[in-house]
């Protein structure tokens, strides 16, 4: 073929290269910009529907912020504001930042406004209102009454943004899903070039996009439902840490105690089961408002599995070859159960017992709720028993187990400031001294004890001893005259005699003055007439009983004796 003849085949086919490479470099430009528009677009519903995210978190904090202080009492208002503040700023920066990336999202209309207006005016109205609780000269006192009128209001409307807000993040994912369809309609019908095109970006970079999409929006979903738990977990524990303070006794923790089990648990029953002072026996000392006891039958803590592992159990049936063997035919059917160890300081106090429908285990969140309670409960309770066994010991002579002095003196006050009808007796052991120098402290030691054990085995259960100091002790013998307490005394000297003679001991005598609480009108005036009385049965030879008030020590004839036995010439007495 000759070079002239060869030209127009070569001219027409390099045209059809330069037209297929400009249709294909078009083809191409436009799947690149179609492309391009659609990841913009994806990109922007994806900040869009992040922002959103955002915003949905934030409000859920400010919500339960805002719920808790409604519900506070107006003491407890100052230590919740800040909070509360605080998750006011962090919604007011991500709201600002949603409405900013998506113009669309705040000109959504909220009845009759729109989002980002609506928003902003319940974030002004908030920081008012905080501003006003904040506020020195409007500090709350003990009788304020709880901000929830003022509160209220802003909650309703700050709770009517969660439907919008979510709206919004859902349009989003909407607007995605639909420009993913958009690209692979016009990728079906484009050329091959423009085709390819679109299926490489599509598989580089929608579908990952997509893939990203439904992985974040379930790790949002995971993430709002965890801090919903999280908002009622932290709602219920500080609930109940501030109903467990304010008990004051063991009874009132129970009682907390009983109304936590009666919202936990909504079947089977629920039962506390504490260790008694001897820790070798449990006893019952909650169970469920409603349901009533779960029926646990153990005996010692020791004996509960979960108290020898120390940790919660949780049963799915009773039936099963693992399950606790005080469930084994427990009722009729079977059962499942959770049992959640009571324990403070190491040491086992009791177990929380949850009895359910067989093949129902207990879910995390209430097996956690439990522990929560347990965990509370051993603290109170602990930390109660502390400070009574601090207290007793406090108050508590260490050698005779009496009360000692200051707490004698507290008793004393009592009575006179009550104006309580009885007697005061003032004890002494009678040549105490000398029993020490010959026989030696330890001796003076075993009649100190033998006569708090007689004092208290003369006694009656409403009666009062406690050592003064040394050898002296103070007796308060409630709704007996003075003539009368003399009968008690005479048992409280018959049974020191005993005790000596069953110890075979050196014999123990005592000398005791006894005082109406009528005849003196405060504390000091008549421990010094009870104190007289004994001086007179000192002067009278020991080993008796004189009843006050007295003139003359040495004068028979202005006191009352009534036990007139001569002294003892070997000294013993």
């Amino acid at each position: 073929m000759s070079r002239r003849a060869s030209t127009p085949l070569v001219r027409k086919f390099r045209r059809g290269i330069r037209l297929g490479f400009w249709v294909g470099v078009g083809l191409a430009t436009v799947v690149f910009v179609l492309t391009e528009a659609t990841r913009a677009l994806v990109e922007d519903r994806l900040a869009t529907r992040e922002a959103a995210a955002d915003v949905q978190v934030d409000l859920v904090d400010l919500v339960g912020d805002l719920r808790v202080l409604v519900e506070a009492d107006a003491s407890a208002v100052p230590e919740m504001v800040a909070d509360t503040r605080a998750d006011l700023a962090a919604f007011t920066r991500s709201s600002e930042a949603l409405f900013s990336t998506s113009p669309e999202a705040a000109a959504l209309p909220v009845g009759d406004v729109r989002l980002d207006d609506k928003t902003r005016a319940v974030s002004a109205a908030l920081v008012t209102a905080l501003r006003a609780l904040d506020d020195p000269t409007s500090a709350p006192t003990a009788t304020a009454t709880p901000p929830s009128g003022e509160l209220a209001p802003l909650l309703t409307r700050l709770e009517s943004l969660e439907e919008p807000v979510a709206q919004v993040g859902e349009e989003a994912a909407s607007g995605v899903a639909g420009a993913a369809a958009r690209l692979g309609t016009i990728g079906r019908w484009l050329f091959a070039v423009a085709l390819f095109s679109v299926s490489f970006r599509y598989v580089v970079m929608q579908l990952p996009l997509a893939r990203r999409l439904e992985r974040d929006q379930e790790e949002l979903e995971a993430a709002v439902e965890q801090h919903r738990r999280q908002a009622r977990r932290q709602d219920f524990v500080t609930r109940l840490s501030d109903g467990l303070d304010a008990a004051e006794s063991e009874v009132g923790v129970y009682r907390v105690v009983g109304r936590a089990l009666g919202r936990l648990v909504s079947g089977g029953g629920a039962e506390l089961l504490m260790a008694d002072s001897s820790k070798a026996h449990v006893r019952v000392a909650v169970e469920h408002p409603v349901l009533g006891r779960a029926g646990c039958s153990v005996e010692s803590p020791w004996s509960c599995p979960a108290v020898r592992r120390g940790r919660s159990l949780v049963f799915e049936d009773s039936e099963a070859i693992n399950a606790c063997p005080y469930l084994v035919d427990r009722v009729p059917g079977g059962c499942s159960a959770v049992c959640v160890p009571v324990a403070f300081m190491g040491q086992s106090l009791g177990v929380v017992h949850v009895r359910g429908e067989r093949g129902v285990a207990a879910d995390a969140e209430l097996v956690e709720s439990l522990g929560l309670v347990a965990s509370q409960t051993a603290m109170r309770v602990g930390t109660l028993r502390s400070f009574a066994r601090a207290e007793l010991q406090a108050s508590t002579d260490v050698l005779t187990g009496l009360p000692n002095r200051r707490a004698t003196e507290a008793r004393l006050a009592a009575l006179v400031s009550q104006r309580e009808s009885g007697s005061v007796v003032m004890a002494d052991l009678d040549r105490f001294k000398m029993l020490n120098d010959t026989f030696g402290h330890e001796a003076g030691d075993r009649a100190l004890r033998m006569f708090a054990e007689a004092v208290r085995a003369g006694l009656r259960e409403q009666d009062w001893v406690g050592r003064w100091g040394g050898e002296e002790f103070v007796l308060v013998l409630p709704d007996l005259s003075a003539g009368e307490a003399v009968a008690v005394l005479e048992r409280v000297r018959a049974s020191l005699a005993e005790a000596c003679g069953r110890a075979e001991t050196p014999k123990v005598t005592v000398s005791m003055g006894v005082v109406d609480t009528s005849a003196a009108t405060d504390v000091a005036e008549l421990v010094r007439l009870a104190d007289d009385a004994l001086l007179a049965a000192k002067a009278q030879g020991r080993d008796r009983i004189v009843v006050g008030p007295v003139l003359d020590h040495t004068d028979p004839t202005d006191h009352h004796v009534t036990s007139d036995q001569p002294p003892d010439p070997t000294g013993t007495r």
